[in-house]
């Protein structure tokens, strides 16, 4: 099964402030220890193919649930026109466990909406 791939509006602002951060240039351009991807992707590009082809995505990325952004979960049940939908709001971490590179996500059978990213 393949996703299609969404973005909030608040998503695509930040992502192209993110692109453009000299901070964040190792999610976006360097590889992936061998171990996690031997195929040398960025943690951008591998975290989008797990996505898209609803592959599991390692514990290198920690991913897991947060609790509230009512206002995420407002804006995609707005946008899947669905007012009874279960949102699941999920983090991960693309630098590992203790990475201070978030991205905030929400899997649906068929889309993934991104919501924003972060540093902590």
């Amino acid at each position: 099964m393949h996703r299609s791939i969404k973005f909030t509006k608040q998503f695509k602002k930040q992502f192209r402030k993110r692109k453009q951060d000299p901070k964040w240039y190792p999610i976006f351009h360097n590889p992936l220890p061998e171990a996690i991807d031997p195929r040398g992707r960025t943690p951008w590009e591998f975290i989008i193919a797990c996505l898209i082809n609803d592959d599991p995505i390692p514990d290198y990325f920690y991913v897991h649930a947060l609790e509230g952004l009512s206002d995420l979960k407002h804006q995609i049940k707005r946008q899947l026109n669905n007012p009874q939908l279960t949102i699941i709001i999920l983090e991960l971490h693309f630098d590992s466990h203790s990475g201070d590179h978030l991205l905030v996500f929400v899997p649906t059978e068929e889309i993934v909406f991104f919501g924003w990213y972060w540093d902590t």
